[in-house]
């Protein structure tokens, strides 16, 4: 499922969910927006990749060795960055 059908589906949920514990919505539903555009290990995450797959001679384990690391910097920076813009409270 592309990044943006699963936020679609997800984000709803999150934010009722959010309402119902009592933290800032717009926080949840920016941690969804932002976790659903972490798609960088796989070539799947996005239309491009799989068109330059081939051409570009590219393999499945190149999008693993560039996609795992990026992915691990953006969640931490995400972690931290987050609450500082859309506090929980």
């Amino acid at each position: 499922m592309k990044g943006a059908a699963v936020s679609a589906v997800v984000a709803p949920i999150a934010i009722t969910a959010a309402q119902q514990i009592g933290v800032d919505p717009r926080a949840i539903a920016m941690g969804v927006a932002l976790a659903t555009s972490l798609a960088f290990i796989t070539p799947l995450g996005h239309p491009v990749n799989i068109l330059m797959i081939g051409p570009a001679g590219y393999r499945f384990r190149d999008f693993f060795k560039v996609g795992l690391p990026l992915t691990i910097i953006l969640f931490v920076v995400i972690l931290v960055v987050l609450p500082v813009f859309w506090p929980l409270r």
